[in-house]
């Protein structure tokens, strides 16, 4: 069996990084389809897939199909191969539609004509170039005819092939939205490696975070790469902070985060973190708490799901097969009923003191050297 693949974003960029991403998608394509793959004019071709369903799981992926092949651009040797496959629909109008990207063959109107008059006169079909029942397509090749339905056309993820952008650090947790971001970064080439923060007695997820990270690998060649760092110790200093300066801790526990992903990023040549943050879903959400919690950020914060809203974040969810874990996710037990909406950046800092994060550095923790008291 043969699949057609079209890319589309790939096909704009110059010839020497099309070229670079081309054969990333080959690449990935063969580690991921277990077929053999081979790059066509504008398109790729993969040959006997073990998994032929990996191909609309591949990151820079427009759309792919599975194609009839002919060695021969007649159209009477298109019509023999394709006429069975005619047979078994149900159809009263059809239209062909033919692309040349070869000059060994008739030119794409006269291929319409002959290859659609030997289909009339075989169904009893008529010719509707506007709404037909039935559309099928031509490709003219050097390397011989593909022919395809419409009905067979599925949706890949789109994007650019995976692994052609740097590494990024992506927070994840056993949430909705934290996968989705992972998502989305690796969707724009990202290599990510994914990095959870275990609470430890204030609520583990770390079986959910390792059954989301194997879904997650479904879309990559090769397993994602899960850290899990124990988060319990700072949990438990949080724990005790009391009266207004518990409405914080969210801030503080955000800000912790970040600081131990960009240890990460440090530790694995990673050039940026990801976070599934969407703009007031929360109060540790709310620009002008976000503007505090990214001071510690030594790496650039990239938030994908920014701009979304909740209902929109969990029907990505459910398509991209992450929602049935996600949806067990627990509040976190520290958060406060009253957090704070807009977070004095002075008082986080002598917070953050009281809790020995400044000078006595728990594992990951620092403070970037543009803050200052207030």
């Amino acid at each position: 069996m043969e699949y057609l693949v079209m890319y589309g974003e790939i096909a704009v960029k110059s010839p020497s990084v099309r070229r670079h991403m081309e054969l990333l998608l080959a690449r990935n394509l063969k580690e991921q389809s277990g077929g053999q793959v081979k790059r066509l004019e504008g398109r790729l071709l993969v040959t006997d897939p073990k998994v032929p369903g990996a191909i609309g799981k591949t990151f820079g992926v427009e759309r792919w199909t599975r194609t009839l092949h002919v060695d021969s651009h007649d159209p009477e040797d298109v019509f023999t191969e394709v006429k069975d496959v005619l047979d078994d629909l149900k159809a009263r109008s059809f239209a062909v539609r033919t692309r040349r990207a070869t000059s060994d063959a008739l030119s794409s109107r006269e291929m319409n004509v002959e290859l659609g008059d030997l289909i009339r006169r075989h169904t009893g079909w008529t010719v509707d170039l506007d709404e037909p029942d039935v559309e099928i397509h031509v490709e003219l090749r050097p390397e011989g005819t593909f022919v395809y339905l419409d009905s067979w056309v599925k949706d890949g993820p789109g994007g650019l092939p995976y692994g052609s952008q740097s590494r990024v650090v992506c927070l994840v947790s056993g949430g909705i939205d934290s996968p989705v971001a992972a998502w989305y970064a690796a969707r724009r080439g990202c290599e990510v490696i994914w990095l959870h923060l275990d609470r430890g007695k204030y609520g583990s997820e770390v079986d959910a975070v390792e059954r989301l990270a194997e879904m997650f690998s479904e879309w990559l060649p090769s397993d994602v790469e899960l850290l899990i760092e124990d988060f319990e110790d700072f949990m438990e200093k949080l724990e005790g902070l009391e009266g207004e300066s518990a409405r914080y801790r969210c801030v503080l526990c955000k800000r912790e985060m970040i600081r131990r992903a960009c240890d990460v990023c440090e530790n694995v040549g990673a050039v940026a973190v990801v976070m599934g943050d969407v703009i007031g879903q929360v109060a540790s959400q709310i620009p002008d708490n976000l503007s505090v919690i990214d001071r510690v950020a030594r790496f650039p914060v990239f938030r994908p799901l920014l701009g979304f809203d909740k209902n929109e974040v969990q029907r990505l969810s459910e398509r991209l097969g992450f929602f049935e874990v996600s949806k067990e996710h627990r509040p976190c037990p520290l958060a406060p009923r009253n957090p704070v909406k807009s977070a004095d950046p002075g008082k986080v800092l002598k917070l953050e003191e009281g809790l020995g994060v400044l000078h006595r550095g728990l594992r990951g923790s620092g403070v970037a050297g543009s803050e200052e008291y207030r």
